[in-house]
């Protein structure tokens, strides 16, 4: 009986999910495109989701997913803050560590249409 148990409490496994962003930064600048992935290492029919801030991600036109990945194309400032992968088996379900994404507008440089080299203006480029 002891054998028994044994193997039955080596057949369970936990439900782990692993959330990253494919990326360099965590932080971006509208227009660019953030692609996030999760994977679960556990086994067993597991469904992925996303969430932002604490809700359901209702996929737009800029956004698309399989579950494993996330595509955030076109970024505004909107689709800053947290997501989070949510991993579903059964009627057990487990969150991924947050990812924070960050995105700024752009800074546009607008010149008068007269301006010349000549000009005693100086122009300072800020990367």
């Amino acid at each position: 009986m002891i054998c028994v148990e044994c193997q039955l409490a080596c057949c369970v496994d936990e439900l782990t999910v692993t959330a990253w962003v494919v990326s360099d930064s965590r932080s971006f600048v509208e227009g660019q495109t953030a692609i996030l992935a999760c994977q679960s290492d556990s086994h067993g029919d597991i469904q992925l989701t996303w969430m932002k801030d604490g809700e359901p991600l209702a996929l737009d036109d800029d956004e698309t997913g399989d579950g494993s990945t996330l595509t955030l194309s076109d970024l505004t400032t909107v689709d800053s803050g947290e997501y989070v992968c949510v991993g579903t088996r059964e009627h057990e379900s487990v969150t991924s560590t947050p990812l924070s994404i960050s995105v700024t507008g752009q800074c546009l440089l607008m010149l008068p249409a007269s301006y010349k080299k000549s000009d005693k203006s100086k122009v300072f480029w800020i990367v």
